[in-house]
Order: C-alpha cells, then structure tokens, then sequence
C-alpha cells in the first residue's frame, strides 16, 4: 500500500469530524439567532400576499418590519388588527402523514342518513374530498332499502355546516344544478369575476330538495344553500343564517399561524347573503 493510500482512510475521518462539528455549529447558531432575523424577508412576503387580495388598507412591509423588528407574528397581528373584525390569526393544524397521503379523510357527512321510503335525509358537516362520493354511496344504500325504489326528496341539514373549502363546494353543487355559466361573481381588487359551476361527473335529480340551515350555516354553506335555492328551487327551512358573503385568504405567517385575509365578496344573482339567508315562509318543521 502506498502512502497516498494509507493517508487516505486518516482523511475520510478527518472529513467526517469536521463536517459534523460544522453541522453542530450551524445547528447552534440557528438557535441562537433571533426567530425575527431570519423572517426578514418573510415581512415583505406577507405583506406583498396581502396587499393583492385585500380590498384594504395598504401595508408598507418597511413600516411593519420596523414596528415589529422583523417578528412575524407581530407583522400579522398588527395587519388583522387593522384589516377589522373579518380577518383573524389562527392556529395552522398540521395534517399527520396519513392525510397527506390521502388515505384518512374527514368524513362530510355526519351521522347516519335516514329515509323515510321515498326521502333522504342527511347532515352535510362540511365540504370534503370525499363529499360526492358519500352522497351517492347513501343514495345507493337508501335505494337498496327500498327494494329499487329511487328517493324522490333530499333533505340536506346545513345547521351546523360553517363553511370550507370553496372549490369543493362549487362541485358538489354543480352535482345538484348541472352546469350554470356565471352562476355567482367574486368582487375582488381586480373588479368582478364571474365564476361557473362546471359541469357534473355525477348528477343528482330530485322532484324536491329541502335545506335545513342556522345561525351557525356560514360562508360556503350559505352559497351552497343559496345557489341550491335559484337554481333547483330548493326550499330553506330554519333559523337566519350567518350572513358570510366574503372569501377568506389563507396566507401562512409561520410553520404553526396562518392570517385569514378578507378578500373578495360574493354575489349570488337572484338572492341576498350578506345579511343571512332568511327561510321561506312556508318551510318545514324542523325535528
């Protein structure tokens, strides 16, 4: 063996030590470092995010890094602050391994659905990935109950349904009301836009549909109810709901907040949502 080759394995040693002290060390010092200091360049990033989707006031990341120090959660408190009562910090709920793979799922509908031989009733918690295909596997169920027989009627209870995600609801409208060009518009900083429901990979027909809402319906649960009722002629049954006719923005601040922003308003042609959608005068008995 050489001495170039004995000199060789002393090296890869040497090699080794030294990069796990340098890593040790750049370990440390991050610690060491103010969280605020490496969100420098994260202050102009919310900044930036929210002045392109809020209808107001403007921010000027220098004023906020300055009044802050650079802290993140300072910057953002201080923009909900002004921003009003619509806008809020939250708490990020960090999805475990299993959802992100997808292979958990919050279930949309809650409890068991019900029918009563030619009505389905269910309670659609929220509007999950899922939503469509829940729908039809009780649909499905309720038939096979019935010897065959189709459900006339739907009964959709909203009462404890706050809203989500805004895409997803749109679909599972559209499952209901087939495609409708310029169903609702977004006023935004950019003017209107108009927003279609797509056309349906799966269509549900019903003679009547039937919603159950409440102070606690909100948000995209309040379009949902809203478009149902100018578009299938679903009747609303219940107490006034929320009134949330705003998107909300998520901008993450950090690894565990995130800033809901108001932007656009929504309009639904032929309804009113910004004060809560009232129910119809001749609506049904809530059990």
């Amino acid at each position: 063996m050489s001495a170039r080759s004995r000199g060789a394995p002393i090296w890869s040693a040497l090699s080794t030590i030294a990069i796990r002290i340098s890593t040790l060390f750049l370990v440390v010092v991050t610690n060491l470092v103010p969280q605020q200091a490496w969100g420098m360049d994260s202050v102009a990033r919310i900044t930036a995010a929210v002045n392109a989707v809020s209808n107001g006031p403007y921010f000027s990341h220098d004023v906020l890094r300055k009044s802050c120090a650079g802290n993140l959660l300072c910057v953002a408190r201080l923009i909900a602050r002004k921003l009003g009562p619509k806008a809020r910090l939250e708490k990020r709920r960090h999805p475990d391994t299993d959802e992100i793979r997808r292979v958990r799922n919050r279930p949309s509908l809650m409890g068991q659905a019900r029918n009563d031989g030619k009505t389905l009733h269910i309670s659609l918690a929220h509007f999950g990935r899922k939503a469509r295909t829940e729908i039809s596997q009780a649909l499905l169920m309720a038939r096979k109950n019935n010897n065959g027989a189709a459900m006339r009627e739907l009964i959709i209870d909203l009462r404890g349904n706050q809203g989500g995600r805004f895409d997803r609801m749109l679909k599972l409208v559209a499952s209901f009301t087939g495609a409708v060009p310029k169903a609702l518009y977004l006023k935004g900083t950019t003017g209107n836009k108009a927003i279609a429901l797509p056309a349906p990979a799966t269509h549900y027909s019903f003679d009547k549909i039937h919603l159950l809402v409440g102070p606690k319906t909100a948000s995209s649960a309040e379009i949902f109810a809203a478009l149902l009722r100018v578009h299938t002629k679903a009747s609303i049954s219940g107490a006034r709901t929320y009134g949330k006719n705003w998107l909300l923005r998520v901008i993450p601040v950090n690894h565990d907040w995130q800033l809901l922003v108001p932007a656009e308003t929504v309009t639904v042609p032929g309804t009113e949502l910004s004060e809560g959608l009232r129910p119809d005068k001749n609506s049904l008995p809530i059990k």
